[in-house]
């Protein structure tokens, strides 16, 4: 389980599925059992597994709900919409469009959580920072456009949030200020 995530379930799997619900972000690795589907329901969305290894990624301030596949094969459904996965690719339900799409998956930052790590492909700051915002417990406020600040990095979950801010600040395209629990982003 990734940061600020939940997880519910029963103290047995009992029927003819075995059922759990999540917020936020969690990886799984589920035992195969045809007798009872594996079922993750998120955010009236519903993930079909017989067994698999997979993450689904649903926190409430994202624009997405997605669930990238590694291993063995599992539908998403959200309403009358319906996807297969097969491994490598990512079902990705953008909340404003009301679309599922089926994509090719970026598995080492799917994985990057789980691996101990950041990792960001030209991603916008402000997206970065509600990832960083969420591990380091902190508030982000922005002073100035941020629509042009976009970063590649890979970094390890157990640098502070200055060393994080640190190597963006050394691209000469933003500063950076923390008071307590306050992170000041401009540029």
């Amino acid at each position: 389980m990734n940061a600020e995530s939940s997880i519910t379930y029963p103290v047995l799997f009992a029927g003819n599925e075995r059922r759990v619900d999540i917020s936020g972000e969690v990886y799984f690795e589920v035992a195969k059992d045809k007798k009872r589907p594996f079922r993750v329901f998120v955010d009236n969305m519903k993930v079909e597994v017989l067994g698999t290894h997979f993450n689904v990624s649903a926190y409430k301030e994202d624009k997405d709900i997605s669930t990238t596949l590694f291993e063995g094969s599992l539908d998403v459904i959200k309403g009358a919409d319906r996807t297969r996965l097969v491994p490598g690719r990512l079902a990705r339900w953008n909340k404003k469009k009301e679309n599922l799409e089926n994509l090719p998956a970026d598995l080492e930052e799917a994985m990057a959580w789980k691996n101990g790590d950041f990792v960001f492909n030209k991603e916008n700051i402000q997206l970065i920072m509600v990832k960083l915002s969420r591990w380091y417990d902190v508030t982000v406020v922005y002073k100035g456009d941020m629509s042009g600040l976009n970063f590649s990095a890979k970094i390890s979950r157990k640098s502070t949030i200055s060393e994080v801010l640190e190597l963006f600040q050394l691209t000469e395209s933003m500063k950076y200020n923390i008071k307590g629990r306050e992170v000041t982003i401009s540029n």
